[in-house]
């Protein structure tokens, strides 16, 4: 009886799992699991230039996190984010196919790292054109701060 050398099976395995990857989900799918995630929406309004200089006044305590935390998976209004970007953040939410460009992976350190405080405080508010990303006019300021807390705990280098 002939014994099964898992090193020269693995790489059927190996091979076998990105082809089931690329069969369920698109070219654009698998580049978005990319990290740092490119991104080519259009610019906002030149009234975004003073957003970029905002930087976050709450403390990134466990409480403000958590309030982050508690929008992010259900209190957000009109949805909760995660039904977009996913429940780890990684922009595979429930209906992540049906948006283009996906949503955007918040667990990408090297991504997250170059986006202003400003600019997500300016796309949660506003909303991203050219993306399915709308408006959260209902959150309060601190609400989006609070979120922007979470956003960034799941980023890590």
């Amino acid at each position: 009886m002939k014994t099964l050398n898992l090193k020269s099976v693995f790489p059927v395995f190996l091979f076998l799992e990105f082809a089931i990857f690329t069969v369920f989900f698109s070219p654009q799918a698998i580049a978005s699991t990319l990290c740092p995630q490119v991104r080519g929406t259009e610019p906002p309004p030149d009234m975004f230039a003073e957003y970029l200089q905002l930087k976050n006044p709450l403390e990134p305590n466990q409480e403000n996190i958590e309030a982050g935390r508690n929008l992010f998976h259900r209190d957000a209004k009109p949805i909760a984010c995660e039904i977009c970007h996913g429940f780890k953040g990684d922009g595979f939410g429930v209906i992540f196919q049906r948006m283009k460009p996906y949503p955007r992976d918040f667990t990408c350190y090297q991504t997250m790292k170059g986006v202003p405080d400003g600019q997500l405080f300016w796309v949660i508010r506003h909303g991203s054109h050219g993306t399915r990303m709308k408006a959260f006019y209902k959150l309060s300021e601190k609400q989006i701060w609070q979120l922007i807390l979470y956003l960034r705990s799941l980023a890590k280098p």
